[in-house]
């Protein structure tokens, strides 16, 4: 009986050691459902954050893309602006040119004209006035003959 006390003994003995090991794996396993429990709402949250980021972007193509448009009317309004200015400056400039062509016929045809009064006053007064105007007549024929060329 005593080597079945010995062994009952030692099976007490034993007993709580087994029993505190289990509970011991117990805690970590649970410990570690705890810490995997943690990270699959973390996981779930990185997803949900990745799903909302990806609306975003979405949301901001949708943006651009819908601004492009007008941005791409306003370019080819400005090319279209650059082009009308350009043709304008170039009518300006012949503007320019056939006013100043007329500006120096305008000229001529005055300095002609004084220029022929001057020599047909004293003629009218020296040789009478059918001397006059005959003088006058083709200054003023002479002079509009040179403003056009």
């Amino acid at each position: 009986m005593e080597s079945a006390k010995k062994s009952y003994s030692s099976d007490q003995a034993s007993y709580p050691d087994s029993f505190i090991q289990f509970q011991l794996l117990k805690d970590k396993v649970e410990f570690n459902e705890g810490i995997i429990q943690e990270r699959n709402e973390e996981i779930e949250k990185i997803y949900k954050d990745v799903h909302d980021i990806n609306e975003i972007f979405k949301d901001l193509n949708k943006i651009v893309l819908e601004q492009g448009e007008p941005i791409y009317q306003l370019e080819t309004n400005i090319n279209s602006s650059a082009k009308i200015v350009e043709s304008g400056v170039q009518s300006l400039k012949e503007a320019d040119k056939s006013h100043s062509k007329w500006l120096s016929k305008r000229n001529k045809f005055i300095l002609m004209s004084i220029a022929g009064l001057s020599i047909n006053a004293p003629l009218t007064v020296f040789f009478g006035v059918k001397a006059g105007i005959i003088s006058g007549l083709s200054t003023i024929g002479i002079s509009a003959i040179t403003s056009i060329f």
